[in-house]
């Protein structure tokens, strides 16, 4: 996944499955990341997606690769979703979730939903970062 060729790395992943091999968090993140690092939002989606139907928990580093890829697609409302579905399912967001929450407002030209956003993480006890102030 890391070389961007993900055809290649869904087909070593299904194959994993038809043959019983049992993929594991590391495996469906790799996927999912790579096709976040590509831009390619969907398929991101769907493979996290794929993950928790298959009863495979993400993780932090799970979510923060959608979430970067919709905000670096300018899509704000999604990067929310996809936070929100973290704290859900129990995951505890990490200061780079929150950067990047903040990242998809900055981008948007929304400073007042990053202002807020700012609140929302005092508000959770995250003390932001230079990198908050400045994304």
């Amino acid at each position: 996944a890391k070389a961007g060729r993900m055809q290649d790395a869904e087909r070593w992943l299904n194959h994993m499955v038809a043959s019983k091999a049992q993929p594991n968090v590391v495996s469906y993140t790799s996927i999912v990341h790579g096709f976040a690092r590509a831009g390619q939002v969907p398929e991101a989606e769907s493979w996290l997606r794929k993950m928790k139907e298959t009863q495979i928990s993400p993780n932090v580093i799970s979510y923060n690769s959608v979430i970067n890829a919709c905000a670096q697609a300018g899509l704000v409302d999604r990067a929310c979703v996809w936070f929100r579905s973290m704290l859900a399912a129990d995951t505890k967001p990490d200061i780079v979730s929150y950067n990047t929450v903040l990242k998809a407002f900055a981008r948007a030209g929304l400073p007042d939903g990053a202002h807020g956003w700012l609140r929302v993480m005092r508000e959770n006890d995250v003390v932001p970062t230079a990198v908050s102030y400045t994304s």
